[in-house]
């Protein structure tokens, strides 16, 4: 029911259910606290109410530059084929 009137908050649906502003609503206030007890909020309301926080930036300090440190490594790359797809593969 509460997906049906547009995932009013527990407050506001209980306050709706209360008021008897849905016709014909067996449901009562009891039965709104127990559903959220055993099976918890909604999750399309959580999802919907809540706002993604901003993340903090990273910060990447280089003790010497990238080549230098690395000068002695190899990459190799071949190619294998199964089923006639070609795939990459690292050795």
């Amino acid at each position: 029911m509460q997906r049906a009137i547009g995932r009013p908050s527990l407050k506001k649906y209980i306050d709706i259910v209360e008021r008897n502003l849905l016709p014909n609503c067996p449901v009562t206030k009891q039965d709104i606290i127990t559903a959220e007890n055993i099976f918890g909020p909604d999750l399309g309301i959580l999802k919907g109410k809540t706002v993604r926080k901003k993340t903090e930036q990273v910060r990447i300090s280089h003790t010497a530059p990238i080549p230098e440190i690395y000068r002695k490594v190899v990459l190799a790359m071949d190619v294998m084929y199964i089923n006639d797809i070609p795939f990459l593969s690292q050795s």
